[in-house]
């Protein structure tokens, strides 16, 4: 496992590539974000899916959300992305909100939640949009810590955790921790909240009835 240090406001751009190559190779990156640091891997990529759920001890049921580099990119995985989700994405990202779309046919079976349906965001750090967007595809979201353990904030704890399994860490020293995104799932005519986390239920309602 490789550990390189990076400043988040401004990451270099060759260890942004590295990043990238670690994703186009099937590989497990630790990824600093808004939050915590992310286990990030090829979203669209059964092996490498299987193997973030191995890794996580994570159970059957539970699926794992995508990173997104811009709005564009959801059309690599959602079969359709009705008004009320566009008008949300246009207010909301990059930032704290996943959204619930339906899902092309062919995604890995982690990503998919209940009904098919597939978790986005475009996060709210510009080092994980860019890692994103170089590697070209969605990047796994889930907190690199193994499943019932506190999500780290801190490379140590990512490799503490979960080194042994890790090809690359991008070290960007504390990250601010706090709540999970607000979860909407979208996919109906109203939209249902399915977890409110840094933005609350009132804002998605007001942006909605504008």
């Amino acid at each position: 496992m490789r550990r390189i240090p990076v400043d988040p406001d401004n990451p270099d751009v060759p260890s942004l590539e590295e990043a990238a190559k670690v994703i186009g190779a099937e590989g497990l990156l630790g990824l600093p974000t808004e939050t915590f640091y992310a286990l990030a891997a090829n979203g669209l990529n059964q092996k490498t899916v299987n193997r973030i759920l191995d890794v996580k001890g994570r159970s059957e049921g539970k699926p794992v959300g995508l990173l997104l580099a811009n709005m564009d990119m959801a059309e690599m995985v959602a079969a359709r992305i009705p008004k009320i989700g566009m008008n949300l994405m246009e207010r909301f990202w990059p930032g704290p909100l996943s959204l619930i779309l339906d899902a092309k046919e062919g995604l890995p079976a982690g990503v998919l939640g209940e009904g098919d349906g597939v978790s986005v965001r475009v996060p709210g750090s510009w080092l994980a949009i860019e890692v994103t967007r170089l590697a070209g595809v969605p990047l796994t979201a889930t907190s690199a810590n193994r499943t019932g353990t506190n999500p780290p904030q801190m490379a140590e704890e990512v490799i503490h955790a979960l080194g042994g399994h890790l090809d690359l860490v991008l070290d960007a020293g504390g990250t601010p921790g706090g709540l999970p995104s607000t979860m909407v799932d979208v996919r109906k005519e109203k939209p249902i909240l399915l977890r409110e986390g840094p933005i609350p239920w009132e804002d998605i309602v007001a942006c909605l009835s504008n």
